[in-house]
């Protein structure tokens, strides 16, 4: 993605931008983080999203989490 798309996503009020920012705040969060974490993902059947979860190294904590909807929403994969 070319920057002056990304900065244009990001000042926007609608669901893409609140998704965008949310990325940027996870991409942030691991960026701090210096222990190893642990990724898992979750695809609920019928649901129209697919979420990551990054977790601390013995999967006790959420370190962060990213939403994705899937194209043809709702179908289960």
């Amino acid at each position: 993605m070319e920057r002056h798309d990304l900065m244009r996503l990001l000042a926007g009020d609608d669901a893409a931008s609140q998704a965008a920012l949310a990325a940027l705040a996870a991409v942030e969060l691991l960026r701090e983080r210096r222990e190893p974490i642990r990724i898992g993902q979750i695809k609920a059947s019928g649901s129209s999203w697919v979420y990551t979860v990054l977790l601390t190294e013995d999967g006790g904590a959420l370190v962060a989490c990213a939403g994705v909807r899937r194209p043809g929403g709702g179908t289960a994969g």
